[in-house]
């Protein structure tokens, strides 16, 4: 009996370890989400609720018209000018439309901005985007025909580059 040693059980330790990991694990993920700015929730989300059948209304319009938009934009120095051509069906440009342009940011509320597009040539509609960020960008294009309902509506996902001109 005096050669036995006092043998240590590594699963105590073992339970240990793990229960300490498991600890640390959450309170680092509270952690970094206390310290996280929300900046991806709306401040009217209700109303913008609201206003949800009628965009999914127009995005089945725009959808079953055919129209074809191609977005360009040139980046020079945190100054964006984006240029959209509007076609219909058949190639033909689709003129005399008032337009908005939503340029949504996903990582910072603050940079979010609505902008008017103006007709300047048959079809092509143009927004000057003051103090834009590189990096990706969710820009919701929609068109209406006086005060009507949108006759053409979509959102498209683009990344500015610091290159002066992309498409």
């Amino acid at each position: 009996m005096e050669n036995q040693k006092l043998r240590i059980h590594p699963w105590p330790l073992g339970i240990f370890l793990f229960i300490s990991v498991v600890v640390g694990v959450n309170m680092s993920v509270w952690w970094t989400a206390i310290q996280s700015p929300h900046q991806l929730v709306t401040k009217d989300y209700y109303a913008k609720s609201l206003v949800y059948d009628e965009i999914i209304d127009a995005q089945t319009v725009t959808r079953n018209q055919g129209w074809q938009a191609k977005l360009e934009y040139e980046h020079h120095n945190q100054h964006t000018q984006l240029q959209i051509a509007l076609s219909d069906s058949s190639g033909q440009p689709v003129e005399g439309l008032s337009g908005s342009l939503i340029a949504y940011r996903p990582s910072n509320l603050k940079e979010d901005t609505t902008i008017e597009l103006a007709e300047i040539s048959p079809g092509t509609y143009q927004a000057e985007l003051p103090q834009i960020s590189t990096g990706l960008w969710e820009m919701t294009v929609s068109f209406h025909k006086d005060n009507n309902p949108p006759v053409y509506y979509k959102k498209y996902r683009m990344h500015i580059s610091a290159k002066a001109n992309n498409s």
